[in-house]
C-alpha cells in the first residue's frame, strides 16, 4: 500500500466541510455561455468540477490518476468514460512515475516505476456527429484552431479543417484560409521544433528515470 511507505504527502490530516458551486451554477450565475478551456487541479477532485460542467469546453487539461494515491480518488478510465459520453477525446498525457527507493534495493538499476498520476489533455472531438452544433459559429472554430496552435497540433488543425468542409460546416474559402495559417505558423521553421522535440524527449526521459516524490 503506497499509503504506508511514508507518504505524509498523501495521508489525511484533517477533514473540512465546506459549500461548493459546480460550472454550471457559475456559469447560470454569472450569465456565461460558453467556455474554450478548463484547468482543473484539485487533488482528487477533478472527476467532481468536470462533472459539474456540461457545458460543450472545446479543451480541458485535468491532472488525472491512474493509481489510488488518495482514498476515494475517480481514477483515470472514469474520467475518460465519461468524458467520451460527452464527446471528448484524449489528446495528450503528461506521466508522473513513482518508484522511491529501488535504488537502493537494486545497484544500477533505473526503472519509471509506477504510473500514477499525470496531467491529461482532452479536446471536444471534431469528428463525432454530435459534436456538429458546437463548431458551427466562426468564432468558435477560430478559438478551437487557436487552443490546437498553442499545444503545436498543426497537423489536426488541417484534419479538423478538412473534416468541417467537407461536412459543410465551414467554407472551403475559410479551410483554404486556415491551411495557410498553418502553414505559416508551422513552417516557418521546420527544422526546429524537430529539434526542440528530440530535446525535450529526451530530456523528460532522464528525469522519469530519476523521479522521485517525497
Amino acid at each position: 500500500d503506497m499509503t504506508e511507505r511514508n507518504h505524509e504527502r498523501l495521508q489525511t490530516a484533517r477533514s473540512l466541510m465546506m459549500t461548493t458551486k459546480s460550472i454550471d451554477q457559475l456559469c447560470d450565475q454569472y450569465k456565461i455561455d460558453t467556455i474554450d478551456f478548463l484547468k482543473t487541479d484539485a487533488e482528487g477532485h477533478e472527476y467532481a468540477i468536470i462533472h459539474g460542467c456540461t457545458r460543450p469546453v472545446l479543451m480541458i487539461e485535468s491532472e488525472v490518476y491512474f493509481h489510488p494515491i488518495r482514498e476515494d480518488v475517480p481514477l483515470f478510465d472514469r474520467l475518460m468514460t465519461l468524458l467520451r459520453e460527452r464527446g471528448y477525446m484524449p489528446l495528450d498525457v503528461k506521466r508522473i512515475y513513482w518508484n522511491p527507493d529501488v535504488s537502493s534495493k537494486i545497484q544500477n538499476y533505473y526503472s519509471k516505476g509506477l504510473l500514477i498520476m499525470g496531467d491529461a489533455v482532452f479536446l471536444l472531438d471534431p469528428f463525432m456527429e454530435q459534436n456538429r452544433v458546437h463548431f458551427a459559429q466562426a468564432e468558435r472554430r477560430h478559438h478551437y484552431f487557436s487552443l490546437l496552435a498553442l499545444y503545436g497540433y498543426g497537423d489536426l488543425i488541417c484534419l479538423a479543417a478538412e473534416h468541417f468542409a467537407n461536412r459543410g460546416i465551414m467554407s472551403q474559402e475559410e479551410k483554404a484560409e486556415t491551411m495557410t495559417l498553418v502553414q505559416a505558423g508551422f513552417s516557418d521553421h521546420p527544422k526546429l521544433p524537430l529539434l526542440i522535440g528530440k530535446m525535450v524527449r529526451r530530456v523528460l526521459l532522464v528525469v522519469e528515470q530519476f523521479i522521485k516524490l517525497p
